[in-house]
């Protein structure tokens, strides 16, 4: 919970002792250190900053007593000791040779103006002046020294009189207002941690180790910092399945939430199978494998024949395949780089199947699809099942073939690959 906080007008009461220590004010003419007029073009900042510049030569600390005394310019007093003196000086830097008006009227009160306060005991300079008449002041012999930036009510300070050296009609700037402090913003509500703040996690490949993926916690756009606004803890982690990660909320936040994840079997092939076309007009395309196309389209090129064979396998077995040709349908079964189809009698292929056999059968699925006259890419087919149409006259103009794992996931969309005549 905020704690309101006031603002407080200090105001100090300064021993008798030092009081009469800086009563000295002298009527007699001696001499000080020179001090350039400045009398000219006076302005309220430029008396600020005059008096303010000077904290570099009498700075907050600086030993002043009332041996130390000043010649004043200023009229009324031809001088003064310790409190009166420093008052004096930067009187004299702000005004040159201005004479001063005294004034028993602290509601007249301005920058620059000299004030006598605590029954005319102490004498200060006024730096800025606030609402309701509370100055901020320079002051000498202040318990022996200078000081600069203390606050004084002067309705409460023992007022005698002010000595001012501004011309009639030269300053007339509103008060300062002094602003309250913004009551302070309450402490904001702990969050809890919630499931939609972790995002889902994709699929791990199993490693026979320990999988540990990233997680990324947000609340909104802001992202959590693991360890310190959360703590993660992993479960059934290892091993193919579902596993799952637990974040709890530290620090800002609190509670619990999980995300599940799975831990899948590497579905990277480690057989390769190659296959090339023989497409109207440029005969045999080069061999391409891993899902890469082999024939055209966009070019009105039909395909004519196909071979297929396995570059690499790590277990027996091998792959068989068979094209539906024009006039002719279904061309027998062939397998390991054998041709499929036609070639010299200008007959389209129309559709395809793909299989593998042996081990390999046990291991991987075949995927592979066709791109058709007028339907362009078909979905993709598996396994011995029928990629392209029936019945339609259309032509295949490419295909792609690709292994995945057995049971692993599909290279794309799987519906579709076989388009029949109604």
């Amino acid at each position: 919970m905020g704690v309101k906080r006031k603002t407080k007008i200090i105001s100090f009461k300064v021993t008798a002792m030092i009081m009469a220590l800086c009563m000295a004010l002298s009527l007699c003419v001696t001499f000080g250190k020179p001090i350039e007029a400045k009398a000219d073009g006076l302005s309220i900042s430029g008396a600020r900053e005059t008096m303010l510049s000077m904290k570099a030569q009498y700075p907050e600390g600086m030993h002043w007593t009332n041996d130390n005394f000043y010649a004043w310019k200023g009229g009324y007093f031809s001088g003064g000791y310790g409190c009166a003196g420093f008052a004096f000086l930067l009187s004299d830097a702000v005004f040159g040779d201005i004479k001063c008006v005294i004034d028993k009227d602290y509601t007249h009160v301005r920058v620059g103006d000299i004030v006598r306060l605590n029954n005319d005991t102490h004498s200060v300079i006024v730096l800025n002046v606030y609402e309701d008449y509370v100055v901020e002041v320079a002051e000498g012999n202040y318990n022996s020294s200078i000081h600069w930036g203390r606050i004084i009510d002067l309705k409460n300070t023992g007022f005698t009189y002010l000595m001012t050296r501004w011309p009639e009609g030269s300053y007339n700037e509103e008060p300062t207002i002094i602003e309250p402090e913004p009551e302070p913003e309450p402490d904001p509500e702990p969050i809890m941690i919630t499931q939609s703040m972790i995002a889902a996690i994709p699929d791990c490949t199993y490693t026979g180790k320990e999988i540990i993926p990233f997680i990324s916690v947000k609340d909104g756009t802001k992202i959590l910092k693991e360890g310190e606004d959360y703590l993660v803890e992993f479960v059934d982690n290892v091993d193919t399945g579902v596993a799952a990660v637990f974040v709890f909320g530290q620090g800002f936040y609190y509670g619990y939430a999980y995300r599940t994840f799975n831990i899948v079997k590497d579905a990277t092939p480690t057989a390769d199978i190659s296959y090339r076309t023989y497409v109207q007009t440029y005969g045999w395309t080069p061999f391409v494998k891993d899902k890469s196309t082999s024939g055209t389209y966009a070019q009105g090129k039909r395909l004519e024949s196909l071979q297929i064979k396995l570059t690499k396998k790590d277990v027996s077995g091998g792959v068989t395949y068979r094209t539906y040709v024009q006039t002719y349908g279904w061309t027998p079964w062939v397998a390991n780089g054998a041709n499929s189809g036609t070639k010299g009698e200008a007959k389209r292929l129309e559709a395809m199947q793909v299989k593998l056999t042996g081990n390999m059968a046990n291991k991987y699925d075949v995927y592979y699809r066709v791109h058709a006259q007028t339907y362009g890419w078909l979905g993709w087919a598996k396994n011995g099942a029928t990629a392209g149409t029936a019945g339609l006259a259309k032509r295949l103009e490419a295909t792609q073939i690709v292994l995945v794992k057995k049971g692993g996931k599909a290279p794309g969309k799987t519906t579709g690959a076989y388009v029949k005549k109604q």
